[in-house]
């Protein structure tokens, strides 16, 4: 994976909804926009990506910039649209899909921490 370029990033940071619920951090080294400990907004090479959920993303998919995302590895992230150049001049239509993405993600539950410490200590014993 490429890292997002600048340009990208600057474009990230400039759309982000200030959200005293809106949480900034990296994701795999790519800087991204949480809600309730979910991603909703963030960067890949030289795109964004945006959770709307899969029905919206479905009916999105094909719209010129937009598309289904889908990593190279991994299979197709149904939830999520992939924002290629071909759209990210359009603050407007830009700032509207993030607004969206983060509505979409705001409604759903909160994200449950990964049990850690002791039970993957126990895990790794069971291996040995």
């Amino acid at each position: 994976m490429e890292k997002p370029t600048e340009a990208i990033v600057r474009l990230f940071h400039r759309l982000i909804p200030e959200d005293p619920a809106v949480e900034r951090r990296s994701m795999f080294g790519m800087p991204c926009a949480f809600v309730n400990g979910q991603m909703f907004f963030g960067t890949f090479e030289d795109s964004l990506v945006l959770r709307v959920g899969p029905t919206r993303a479905a009916a999105l998919h094909g719209e010129p910039g937009l598309a289904v995302f889908s990593p190279p590895r991994g299979g197709a992230w149904k939830e999520y649209l992939q924002v290629s150049p071909a759209l990210l001049g359009d603050d407007t239509r830009l700032a509207g899909l993030v607004a969206e993405a983060l509505g979409f993600t705001a409604a759903a539950p909160p994200k449950k921490k990964a049990a850690r410490g002791r039970a993957r200590g126990e895990a790794s014993k069971a291996k040995a």
